[in-house]
């Protein structure tokens, strides 16, 4: 009898997780039928991305530093319009002005601000915010997009930059039935003035 309570009390814990699912029977159906199957998927996920990220290393690395110029470049750009408003404003209604006349056609936003800030830096009159904050600013950004991307899932930020890039979700789209050409050029002239609606607006609540 006391080698028995002893061995009751060794287990006491499996004892009661035993009584606990034959007592209360939805919390089983509940782990075996709800939870496990999550979790098998969530592992199984897991394993795929790793197996994943070993294949395209290399192309997850490019990822991470656009993913890291862009983030340093977001913070950066403030600064340049902060201590270089009349070139932005020059190279900005020259960029709006191109683009009324289609010269920045097919472009997205993103491509569309490149090329204004590009413009900017090229700019003899140009005052770098380096000169002013010193070398320490990017390397402070580029420590705080470390802690910030610890935990990103690059295979997953990967696969939807391929998706982006071959704009497979447009095609598909863009299958599922027929459009007039007249109407795919007023679909497009109505993004592009959305675009530069959106950059204006963006720029007047700076």
């Amino acid at each position: 009898m006391r080698a028995l309570r002893k061995f009751y009390y060794e287990h006491e814990l499996l004892f009661t997780k035993l009584y606990y699912f034959l007592t209360k029977p939805y919390h089983w159906y509940k782990w075996n039928f709800i939870q496990k199957p999550s979790c098998d998927r969530f592992i199984a996920k897991c394993d795929e991305d790793k197996r994943y990220s070993l294949i395209h290393d290399g192309e997850i690395y490019d990822l991470k530093l656009k993913y890291k110029d862009r983030y340093v470049e977001d913070f950066i750009r403030p600064l340049i319009d902060e201590h270089n408003p009349q070139l932005w404003f020059d190279y900005y209604f020259e960029a709006e002005r191109e683009a009324s006349c289609l010269c920045f056609e097919g472009t997205t936003e993103e491509e569309y601000e490149d090329e204004i800030y590009d413009r900017i830096k090229a700019d003899p009159g140009f005052v770098d915010p380096k000169t002013i904050y010193g070398e320490g600013i990017y390397d402070m950004l580029e420590d705080r997009f470390e802690k910030h991307s610890r935990n990103w899932n690059w295979a997953d930020l990967h696969r939807k930059e391929v998706v982006k890039k071959e704009k497979i979700i447009e095609k598909f789209m863009e299958k599922r039935y027929f459009v007039k050409p007249s109407e795919k050029r007023r679909m497009e002239d109505k993004k592009r003035r959305q675009t530069l609606d959106k950059l204006r607006s963006e720029k007047e609540k700076q």
